[in-house]
């Protein structure tokens, strides 16, 4: 959390140092074509720094409790047909959680899924 408010107190200075600059002295010396090129630029470098400064995000995180029991059952080995009878639910809605849990894993099969459990 502290890094989180360290991070948005720099972007929100740059910001306004960014602005002053702007008002005081680009604007007499660039063109508007020039003075927007600048910016777009200054801001990709500063969103590949803060890219690289937050830890990436787990996909399993990501996950709703009931893809997340799924996924932990798929990791067992289960079959769609042992899932459904586990949890109360339809085979095809196991079917679709499934699908959706690939997407947002990034696996295409239950394979990768069982190795992303082992590895999770």
């Amino acid at each position: 959390m502290k890094s989180v408010f360290i991070t948005a107190l720099i972007t929100g200075t740059a910001i306004v140092i960014a602005k002053l600059f702007s008002i005081l002295f680009v604007y007499h010396f660039f063109s508007f074509d020039s003075y927007v090129a600048g910016v777009a630029v200054a801001f990709l470098l500063a969103g590949a720094f803060l890219f690289r400064r937050f830890p990436k995000i787990n996909p399993v995180s990501r996950l709703s409790n009931r893809e997340l029991s799924i996924f932990e059952l798929l990791g067992q080995g289960m079959t769609n047909k042992e899932i459904a009878e586990t949890l109360f639910i339809e085979v095809s809605t196991v079917k679709s959680h499934i699908n959706t849990l690939y997407a947002k894993i990034g696996c295409k099969n239950r394979v990768e899924a069982r190795e992303k459990w082992k590895n999770a």
